[in-house]
This record gives structure tokens, sequence and C-alpha cells, in this order.
């Protein structure tokens, strides 16, 4: 199910009204799971996906109050409903603390979290994987993440940038969207900080075990990832077999796009700042170094799939590369192995939805195989019915070396 609540001004409260459409939000989901069948168990459940993201700006303690308080009492309103469990389902650790303290404590037994270690189908993804003409390895967010690259980390952002938490920032994915910097050089202070981090990041085993066994397969692998870090490219594999449609930290570009060649290396102009950055503040002191377009003089930004102002020019050779790739593996008919790694639902249409359409449209030849944590890691019902998907529930660092012995 899919809903559209208000998006506020960074810093702004909400009124009235946008209260009451966020409220209307959960209303009308359960109205909607009402009319659903249940389960043959009896059972009917929905999973809430609760506020974090920084790109609606609602104000996550009040948002949990009203997400808690508007589901208590529409299922007290409605005593007869079908509905047995509703699950508020969070993604960080500030917005678990929220929801645990307006929650109270849980008159019912609590569940204990699972073992993080890889379970479900292993055997069967290491025989697709060894009887693979070829492997087509498809990565998300949570790749990184296994590295301990994690875009949810407080700890990681206060040990990296403890000059921005005064800004209300809390973790590297609280940025995104958050346009309230008090200058362009406390702006381009965290960005550089933040690319110069994920450049010197060595800490990738998962990434070294991959890439050499990825290696056997020649012309015949392929990576196609939603990451922007870089972290293939750092680790050896060649940008001829690889694409990023969500873009990469290796570009700047005019957030004007002004022009399709607004685009510049990032790297040369990191090493240049980063002498320049305050260490306790992360804030730039040389304004001399913030990037300015060369063409228009306008501001310049990251160059990733962050809105409308996004120039896709320097990726269109990998997806390039992709399309052909794609179409010769099938038009020989080869027995393909998408390996999908950590690949959430935040942007399901860039690598999720393709593979199971992949996978469907294929007459048997093309397998999934989807590494991940909870609900997200889970497959197409039909497909696994058909052999033709299989998940592997686990922490992706212990499941890699399992899948590839």
């Amino acid at each position: 199910m899919h809903t559209v609540g208000p998006q506020l001004k960074r810093g702004a409260s909400p009124t009235e009204t946008e209260r009451r459409q966020l409220a209307k939000c959960y209303e009308s989901i359960l109205e909607a799971l009402e009319l659903l069948p249940s389960d043959e168990d009896g059972s009917k459940s929905i999973a809430l996906c609760c506020i974090s993201t920084g790109l609606f700006a609602f104000p996550a303690d009040e948002a949990a109050e009203i997400a808690v308080s508007t589901v208590t009492s529409w299922l007290q309103k409605h005593p007869s409903t079908t509905i047995t469990d509703v699950i508020f389902n969070t993604f960080t650790q500030s917005d678990t603390e929220l929801y645990s303290k307006v929650l109270g404590p849980s008159p019912t037994k609590s569940i204990s979290p699972v073992e993080n270690t890889p379970q479900g189908s292993l055997s069967l993804a290491r025989e697709w994987l060894s009887s693979a003409d070829a492997v087509l390895v498809t990565a998300g967010a949570g790749l990184s993440a296994a590295e301990g690259l994690d875009y949810h980390s407080r700890d990681l952002f206060k040990r990296n940038f403890p000059g921005c938490l005064k800004f209300g920032l809390t973790s590297l994915y609280s940025v995104f969207g958050f346009n309230d910097w008090p200058s362009e050089e406390h702006r381009w202070g965290y960005f550089f900080t933040h690319l110069n981090m994920v450049a010197n990041w060595s800490n990738t085993p998962t990434y070294q075990t991959l890439i050499p066994w990825l290696r056997n397969f020649g012309q015949d692998a392929f990576v196609r990832t939603s990451n922007a870090d870089g972290l293939f490219l750092a680790n050896g594999w060649p940008k001829e077999q690889l694409s990023t449609p969500q873009g990469s930290y290796g570009y700047l570009q005019c957030l004007n796009n002004c022009r399709v060649d607004a685009v510049v290396p990032s790297a040369p102009l990191v090493a240049d700042a980063m002498p320049h950055i305050d260490k306790a503040t992360q804030k730039l002191m040389d304004p001399s170094k913030i990037p300015l377009c060369r063409f228009c003089g306008s501001k310049m930004s990251i160059c990733v799939r962050a809105g409308s102002w996004f120039n896709q020019a320097p990726y269109q050779e990998g997806e390039a590369q992709w399309k052909a790739w794609k179409s010769r593996v099938l038009r020989e008919k080869k027995n393909l192995v998408i390996l999908e790694l950590g690949v959430g639902m935040n942007t399901p249409g860039v690598l999720r939805w393709p593979n199971e359409d992949l996978v469907m449209r294929s007459d048997g030849r093309v397998k999934l195989i989807r590494v991940g944590m909870g609900p997200e890691a889970m497959v197409p019902w039909e497909q696994e019915d058909e052999g033709l998907s299989t998940c592997i529930q686990g922490d992706i660092g212990r499941a890699i070396p399992l899948l590839l012995e």
C-alpha cells in the first residue's frame, strides 16, 4: 500500500491540517487493510513505515505521537476489526527510542531479535551460482552497511561529523534533503569530509571476497549498483562492467544543470579542500575552495539522483554498457544468476523490480538470489514456488563467504 502525507519546510512546526493529513495516512491504510482477506491462519498484519527520512521534515517526535495515537484510536473505534497485528517499522535508533517511549512497556511477551546469521536456501543458491554461465551483481545500501558504511549509524556520524550534530543531524541518512546549512562553507565542509571519508574507506572484506570470485566469469559478469560510494571501483572492479544509475561521488555537477558538460571530477577538489577544513567543526575555512559552475557560476553539488537537477551524462556510458551486456547474455541464452545484495525498498524501481521482471521474462534461464536482512530479503512467492528465486536471510558479510565457498 502507498499513501501520501504532508511535506514540511525543515524546522517548521506542523499545522493542525498537516497533523490531520498525517493521521489520515494511517487511518486510510487501516481502512484499506480491513477490506482484504485474512491469512489462512486467521491473521492479518500490517507493517507501518515510520517516518525517519529528512525528505518530509515532519518532526519525528510528533510523528510518533500521531502514528501511535491514530492507530490506537482507530482500533478502539473498530473493536470487531479483523486486523490482528500492527507493526511500527523504525529505521533509525532515534526513531526506535521515540516509538518505544510513546508505546510504553508492552503488555505482551516481547520477541527476541533473530540471530544475525545467514539462513534460508544456501545450498540451492550455491548450486545456482556453481552452474551459472553469467552473473549479474546488483547492490544496494545494505552492502555498504555490511562493510560498516552504514548511513543509519549514529555512532559513525558522531565520530566523523561532530560539528554537524548542532544542526540536528544524526546520521548520513539524515542529511538527505537537508538544506538549512548556515553557509556554503558549512555545506561543503560536510560534503568534502563525507567524500574524503568514503574515498579512504579501507575495511571492505566482502568486496575483497566477492570481486576475485566474480572475475572468474570474465566478460560474463556485470555489476549494477545504486550505491554512489564507488567501492566496487576502489576494490578493483573495471568500470567497463559497471553501471551506477543513481550517480556517483566521483563527480560534482552544476545545480542549475545548465549544460550537459557542467560536471567535474570530485577527487582533485576534495584533495585541495581537505587541508582547509576545521576538524572539530567540519567547516571549510577557505571560501575560495567552494566549487562553482565554470559555465554559469551557480552552486554545485554531488552528482547523484537527489532531485530534478540530476545530470545523468557521466553515467550514460555505464547504462549503455549495461544494456548491451544484458542483451548479449539473453541473446546467447546463457544461464544467468542475479546476486542481489542489500537492495531495499527505498528505490525498488532501480534494481529490485527490474531484477524480478528479468526473472519472469526469462523462460527459466534467469535465477535471482536475494541476500539481505528482514522482510526486504523476501522474494515473490510465485517465483520461489517456480524455483526461479530464493532468499538468504542474514548479514551480507557472513553470507557471501558461505555462498561462494
